[in-house]
């Protein structure tokens, strides 16, 4: 949370404790991450913890891409859009071409999205100096593939 954002007394006055004002805190600065694009949520990660995707993740431009062309998947038949095209430095007119994707081009997104989240987790794990309990036996590979089981 950055420290420009306030909260008036009203609000803070009807949760009857501090844990449910805690998590309605954390509710709101969370459901702003879903009108973010990569690049923002990137800045916004670097400005509260100071990680630096661009530098520091050699997959980040590989990311960037998975990110703007699932949006183009979904918004738009999986065809070239003019903020696709800025986003990846590619000629306007290339604009309304399809782009390939195939299952490998998914498994290929979801190792890149699997190293991605190991990166981060443990990049806050050594920032914050933080230990996962020794009893602990999920790791974000069991995540993942946990959520293929769904």
């Amino acid at each position: 949370m950055t420290k420009a954002k306030s909260i008036d007394y009203e609000t803070i006055i009807k949760f009857p404790n501090i844990t449910d004002l805690h998590n309605y805190i954390a509710s709101l600065e969370t459901d702003s991450f879903g009108w973010m694009d990569i690049d923002q949520f990137a800045k916004y990660l670097d400005e509260i913890i100071k990680i630096q995707f661009k530098s520091d993740f050699d997959k980040w431009d590989t990311l960037r891409e998975y990110y703007y062309r699932r949006n183009i998947t979904v918004h738009n038949f999986g065809k070239i859009s003019k903020i696709y095209a800025e986003k990846m430095d590619i000629n306007d007119d290339k604009i309304g071409n399809e782009l390939k994707t195939d299952f490998k081009y998914v498994n290929e997104c979801e190792d890149k999205l699997l190293e991605y989240i190991n990166f981060v987790s443990d990049f806050i794990l050594k920032k914050f100096n933080l230990v996962l309990p020794k009893n602990s036996e999920t790791n974000n590979k069991d995540l993942i593939d946990e959520f293929e089981n769904i």
